[in-house]
């Protein structure tokens, strides 16, 4: 959708074929979401959209991991589905009857896994404490400083 007014240049394209390339760029996006949503397993109760390298979105797989739970793994193509859809990173989408609702950030999704899974006896390292909080609190500055370093270099 992005390299639509430069295929449009480069090609010189009328004002009929810029409208039937555009049409036709909807129709393969409307095309890929219907497949995804037809291969999707209906029996998965969580879906998280991550990224290959963020600690946000690994310390959110790996509770879920440690939680026994299943999920589907969404990976995103790192910061351009930021830049250009405006979506961030960890979102967890749960099934709640018919519709999908999502959690984004990784310490609102830490608070909805252990809300949800604390009577299964197995979400006790997730219970918010003082001292839990403040550990996550600094791991998630480190995190985000080092992104910065990396992203600069």
């Amino acid at each position: 959708m992005l390299l639509r007014p430069f295929a449009v240049a480069v090609f010189d394209l009328g004002v009929l074929a810029a409208i039937a390339l555009t049409g036709l760029v909807l129709a393969l996006f409307w095309f890929d979401i219907m497949s995804g949503l037809a291969s999707r397993r209906k029996d998965q109760p969580y879906r998280l959209e991550t990224i290959s390298i963020s600690h946000f979105a690994e310390k959110v797989r790996w509770c879920l991991d440690r939680l026994g739970v299943d999920y589907e793994e969404d990976v995103w193509p790192g910061t351009l589905g930021a830049y250009y859809l405006g979506r961030t990173v960890p979102r967890l989408h749960v099934r709640t009857g018919a519709v999908w609702s999502q959690i984004g950030n990784s310490p609102e999704i830490l608070r909805f896994l252990w809300a949800r899974h604390a009577t299964d006896g197995n979400a006790g390292f997730l219970e918010p404490t003082l001292e839990r909080l403040q550990l996550e609190k600094q791991l998630d500055r480190a995190g985000s400083m080092i992104q910065i370093w990396v992203y600069y270099h």
